[in-house]
């Protein structure tokens, strides 16, 4: 029982750390919009990327693990004297796991999603750096 609602608060501290990832994500991508008239802006953004980027690595490698761990945690049999039956009904213990397993999911289709909207703010990043290059050579 104790492995199972240990997992949960880790788990809801993840979630809560990825939705701080998103709003990094977002702030970054207000720093995006702002490099044709900030010459540090580019340098800051792919600081930034590189950031974001290891962080979103950092996770999917944390999700590998909680999947194994929870591929490893086996369920408890059914106490044979009531007094534990009634205990472990009460607690739910059958039913943690999946619920377990289906928010594992829940969280790696966030990071997904986070990865995916890194992808797009890196080619904004490239695409910027691209006309600020161009800017430069017509300029000379």
């Amino acid at each position: 029982y104790l492995q199972f609602n240990t997992l949960d608060l880790f788990l809801q501290n993840l979630f809560s750390r990825i939705w701080i990832l998103n709003g990094d994500i977002k702030a970054s991508t207000s720093i995006v919009e702002s490099i044709e008239c900030d010459p540090l802006a580019l340098n800051i953004a792919r600081e930034r990327l590189t950031t974001l980027s290891k962080e979103i690595i950092l996770f999917d490698e944390i999700l590998g693990y909680l999947g194994e761990a929870l591929e490893m945690m086996e369920i408890p049999p059914e106490p044979p004297e009531q007094a534990g039956r009634s205990l472990y009904q009460r607690l739910e213990i059958s039913g943690m796991k999946d619920q377990l397993v289906r928010r594992v999911k829940d969280v790696k289709k966030n990071i997904f999603a986070a990865q995916r909207n890194l992808d797009l703010l890196r080619e904004r990043v490239q695409v910027e750096s691209q006309n600020k290059t161009d800017q430069l050579s017509t300029e000379l």
